[in-house]
């Protein structure tokens, strides 16, 4: 039998296996130039952005760190400024009180005391224990001090006034009045004129304030009694009376309108 021949297939040899052409073999080494320059442009943009915020902040920083340090300065100098404005006004206003209490004659210090002194008067406090209100209001009071200069006391007070003897109020009344706080010239009833007129004086300067008594018990010829104060004099003596009441008046315990 005749052995079929084998067709041969053009070019000889084995057939060669054909390549298959896929969409990725075929697009994959091609890059289209728009990509590519797109691709390109992308990565400078990016650290141009990244470049400008590097270069801005430093200063920035700086310049806000700067500034509340110089707030907080401002603050601080402001401060200090108004706790001495503070601190002086306070000053100030202790000064005038002081100035305004030591020209009118409202001090009640051992210079004062000195003065009261220098001549012929002695200063005590010497007064009558008084019971807390309303208990003393009592009907016919009694003292031990004379002249009296504090303690239990009649319900009404006396006046200021210059009084003479048989228009002079009770001593109960009169102490009411230094409660009040008024000043008594107390002076034995057989001072002459001109020492009476010495007294008057001194009621006349202050004459919302004082009152002028004449007391025949008196153990010196003159004395000046405020609350809870005294002054007795061997003789009329115009300036330290006048201290005295410039000193004591309107210093009771219980406030009286004028």
């Amino acid at each position: 039998m005749a052995k079929k021949g084998k067709k041969k297939r053009p070019g000889g040899g084995r057939p060669q296996a054909t390549k298959r052409v896929t969409s990725k073999s075929a697009a994959g080494p091609v890059k289209s130039p728009a990509a590519g320059v797109k691709g390109e442009a992308r990565p400078a943009k990016a650290q141009a952005t990244k470049a400008r915020p590097a270069e801005a902040r430093p200063g920035k920083a700086q310049s806000t760190k700067a500034q509340r340090l110089e707030a907080a300065r401002r603050a601080r100098r402001r401060k200090s400024l108004a706790v001495r404005l503070a601190v002086a006004g306070i000053a100030g206003v202790l000064v005038a009180v002081v100035a305004i209490r030591v020209l009118s004659g409202g001090g009640d210090g051992d210079g004062v005391r000195a003065q009261l002194t220098a001549g012929s008067c002695t200063y005590d406090t010497k007064a009558d224990r008084t019971d807390p209100a309303p208990r003393n209001h009592v009907a016919s009071p009694t003292y031990k001090f004379d002249p009296p200069a504090g303690g239990n006391h009649a319900a009404q007070a006396a006046r200021p006034a210059t009084y003479q003897e048989g228009q002079v109020p009770s001593d109960g009344q009169v102490v009411h009045a230094m409660e009040h706080g008024d000043v008594i010239l107390w002076h034995r009833p057989d001072l002459s004129a001109e020492d009476r007129s010495a007294l008057e004086k001194v009621s006349d300067t202050y004459e919302r304030d004082v009152l002028v008594v004449p007391r025949a018990t008196l153990p010196s010829p003159v004395a000046a009694t405020a609350w809870g104060r005294r002054l007795l004099c061997r003789s009329v003596e115009p300036a330290a009376l006048d201290l005295f009441a410039r000193t004591y008046r309107d210093q009771g315990p219980e406030k009286f309108p004028d």
